[in-house]
């Protein structure tokens, strides 16, 4: 969890009200929330140039930061080191971060995942501890990097328990990266591939946006590859359920990226994703082929959603 979503979190009550008063201005902001708008606008800036690959720019932009006494300079620079293939360095500033702001739990989960990018889990596992006792702590992330590290460790019972709770989260941030976990250590406990891969299929109909991590784990669980496969996009159209069309749906179109022998084939694999309680009779209206894909595994790459059609669509 990057720190922009809890500075938002924090900032959005004073944000609110400056929507709904019309005079109400950063000028006026308190001097404690300006400052937090100043460093979070040099963070943001200092991601920019990480992905920029300006190194060095994003080290300047810590520097600032960690001169305003904001903890988000030490994180800026691990990810720089980290960015560098810096994994000692990374974890030295972030051990320096968490001597510095001692309740920051954002900053001790980072530093557990530090150290166990070094294989240190019993240090790693201490960091996680420390960053589950701080006041405001998401538990459930902190959670989810001890279900990482027991992964890590070859632990996948614990792996499994520790992330099977969280794949219901309302975090939906959260819940597809638990579910990773989950399924992975189920695979690795020797669970049936074909029962694994009915669970994710579920999931996935049940969704209205496939996450890309379900669609990995149904191609990672079938394990097909074929020697003649394409890549694909199809432009589909499917006719109402009898439950939309109460609702004054009448269709829907959707598009997917599909590694598969033929269109035919990506079809019939798309079908068994979208769940018959919405769209039925789902029929290609026009495939592209993408270029030979044999070094890939067939499947489903990516599914949008099914943009409905009819008097009941838009409501």
């Amino acid at each position: 969890m990057r720190r922009a979503a809890v500075l938002l979190a924090l900032l959005s009550p004073w944000l609110q009200a400056c929507s709904e008063e019309p005079a109400t201005t950063v000028r006026d902001a308190p001097p404690e929330v300006l400052e937090r708008i100043v460093n979070q606008r040099l963070y943001q800036e200092g991601l920019a140039l990480l992905d920029a690959g300006d190194l060095e720019g994003a080290r300047a932009k810590a520097a600032t930061l960690q001169a305003r006494g904001a903890s988000d300079g030490y994180e800026l620079l691990a990810r720089a080191h980290q960015a560098a293939g810096e994994a000692e360095q990374a974890a030295s500033a972030l051990e320096r971060a968490v001597e510095a702001h001692p309740d920051d739990w954002l900053l001790w989960q980072f530093l557990g995942s530090s150290r166990a990018d070094l294989q240190e889990y019993d240090a790693a596992e201490e960091a996680f501890t420390r960053a589950a006792r701080c006041d405001g702590a998401n538990l459930d992330s902190v959670t989810l990097s001890r279900a990482l590290l027991a992964s890590r460790m070859g632990e996948l019972g614990v792996a499994r328990n520790l992330a099977a709770p969280l794949i219901v989260s309302e975090d939906q941030g959260l819940a597809p990266r638990a579910f990773s976990v989950w399924i992975g250590a189920r695979v690795g406990l020797g669970e049936p591939a074909a029962e694994l891969t009915e669970e994710v299929v579920a999931r996935i109909r049940a969704s209205d946006t496939p996450h890309e991590r379900h669609l990995y784990w149904v191609r990672e669980l079938s394990g097909e590859v074929t020697a003649n496969g394409h890549a694909w996009l199809l432009s589909l159209h499917g006719k109402a359920s009898p439950t939309l069309k109460r609702e004054g749906i009448l269709g829907g179109y959707g598009k997917a990226e599909v590694v598969a022998d033929t269109p035919e084939a990506a079809a019939a694999m798309v079908r068994r994703l979208v769940s018959e309680e919405r769209f039925v009779e789902l029929d290609v209206q026009e495939s592209q082929d993408l270029g030979p894909r044999a070094e890939l595994p067939s499947g489903v790459y990516t599914l949008e959603p099914f943009q409905p059609y009819g008097t009941g669509a838009g409501r």
